[in-house]
């Protein structure tokens, strides 16, 4: 019985060469030689083919550095036989390394063939790289090698294309990493390694004041992914890859703001934002500012010009105003600062407290005649709902309101009380009314800014002239009183008594 040579075939792209089980062909020795699968995964002996069923095959001796198995189960002990070549496979050990076994056949007469080797070589595939500390901003990864941040160790991770992790290193001292056949790396196939200060895992995980700077594999080429998350998708195939490397760097610092409560300067004002401050401790050199998201209760204007949309650049941090809505408001935005590569800081929080001003006041049933204005709150007139309406220096109207159960009524800046203005307020049945409209059987009585002067204005028109300064003006009262009604009599016709003759009157 003799062997054949070494036959190659094509197996997914690789070289996989195959072996015969033959009878009569001349050569001791078959070399085989392909890629290490890696694992616990196995490999065909020969290609498939039909063999003559009255020849059977014994295994002599077993390799060193591979398992042998027949229909699946493992060849435990030479002397093994079998009568169908293409079920053997063997599992050859991970790395560099030549498995070797032998056997002999027998014919359907009992004649037994001498002893006959096979020999596999199976070859190593690696994929390897370098984390640096890089914050140049040249366009590549490159930099200072590193191992830690700060303390914490880094760790590879290689991911396969079912998601499911193979392996995770520490990356050495030397800032280096490397993942060969041991660690489950096979040809032909697609990975993921994932840069990590956190072992076995899915995502990146950094430091809080650590960023990606880039991923790229520099033995392809220079330049730079475009993700930046610490991920590089690297497609294997036959040969050996290196270079696969990570880029990280610190991220930038965005200082808070926080200003004290000021007045609400109204209307389309617009305020001075705290100067934005930000710095990047790797260069010392100066960062960029960019609004990440912008106020909900103010508009934020950059040099004059409305800030729209989230993402722009401010290029001058110091001058920076906001319009905020009118009344009692806090105005939060946030900013971030990029360094020279890009790297953002952490969102920054800028907060803004602003007080309204507020016209507030009561209506009350007064008829004392005291010259103040006081007596019990009303709230209607007989049937009659009662409105107080707010006009400004130009007697336009700018807001009515009803008085609630009390008579109470208020107006802030949602209706247009600003700072150092002058308003007129006026009591009325009809809401919007620019002059007091009441019942006729009722009057105004009195009227007057009882918080700043106890005596009621001497107009009794229902209409009070009032000056904002700083400061929110209460006690804008209006005093109300119901005119006294006399009843109508009949007296049925008499005689005149004529003369100085008096006659008394119904009472």
């Amino acid at each position: 019985m003799m062997f054949s040579k070494l036959i190659f075939i094509s197996t997914l792209g690789l070289y996989a060469g195959s072996v015969l089980f033959a009878e009569n062909v001349k050569g001791p020795i078959i070399r085989h030689e392909q890629l290490n699968p890696g694992l616990d995964r196995q490999v065909n002996i020969v290609p498939m083919r039909k063999y003559k069923s009255e020849v059977t095959y014994t295994v002599t001796t077993l390799p060193r550095h591979g398992t042998l198995y027949y229909d699946g189960v493992k060849i435990e002990d030479p002397g093994f036989t079998l009568n169908d070549p293409n079920k053997v496979t063997i599992d050859p050990e991970d790395g560099n390394i030549t498995a070797v076994f032998s056997y002999t056949s027998t014919d359907s007469a009992g004649n037994v063939s001498a002893p006959r080797n096979i020999i596999m070589r199976f070859l190593d595939i690696q994929i390897s790289g370098s984390v640096f500390h890089d914050y140049d901003g040249n366009g590549i990864v490159d930099g200072d090698r590193i191992s830690n941040l700060n303390g914490e160790p880094l760790y590879v991770t290689l991911v396969n294309k079912e998601n499911r992790i193979l392996s995770s290193k520490l990356v050495s001292k030397k800032g280096r990493y490397r993942f060969d056949n041991s660690d489950g790396l096979q040809p032909n196939t697609n990975y993921a390694i994932i840069i990590s200060t956190q072992k076995n895992v899915f995502s990146s995980i950094l430091p809080e004041k650590w960023s990606y700077s880039g991923e790229n594999i520099n033995s392809l080429g220079r330049g730079k992914d475009g993700h930046k998350d610490g991920i590089i998708v690297v497609k294997v195939r036959e040969k050996d890859i290196a270079d696969i490397d990570f880029g990280l760097d610190i991220r930038p610092v965005a200082e808070n703001k926080k200003q004290p409560t000021q007045l609400n300067p109204g209307g389309e004002t617009q305020v001075v934002v705290p100067v934005l401050e930000g710095s990047d401790a790797e260069n010392g050199e100066k960062v960029r500012f960019y609004i990440s998201e912008l106020p909900k209760n103010a508009t934020l204007y950059n040099n004059g010009k409305e800030v729209s949309k989230a993402g722009i650049e401010i290029k001058d941090p110091d001058r920076l105003t906001l319009d905020p809505d009118d009344g009692d408001q806090s105005v939060v935005f946030h900013y971030v600062t990029a360094d020279k590569i890009g790297v953002l800081s952490y969102p920054a929080i800028v907060e803004m407290s602003f007080s309204g001003l507020t016209i507030s006041g009561q209506v009350l049933n007064d008829g004392n005649k005291n010259e103040i204005v006081d007596g019990q709150p009303i709230s209607a007139l007989d049937d009659s709902k009662l409105y107080v309406t707010l006009l400004n220096d130009r007697n336009i109207v700018l807001g009515s309101v009803e008085t609630d159960a009390e008579g109470r009524y208020r107006f802030d800046g949602t209706q247009g009380v600003v700072p150092e203005s002058d308003y007129r307020v006026v009591l009325s049945t009809e809401p919007n009314a620019k002059r007091s409209h009441l019942p006729k059987v009722w009057n105004a009585s009195s009227e007057g800014i009882m918080g700043k002067n106890l005596k009621s204005d001497s107009l009794k028109d229902g209409s009070v002239a009032v000056h904002v300064g700083k400061k929110d003006v209460s006690d804008v009262d209006f005093g109300v009183n119901k005119k006294p009604e006399a009843e109508t009599l009949r007296v049925e016709p008499q005689l005149n008594p004529g003369g100085e003759a008096r006659v008394g009157v119904p009472v």
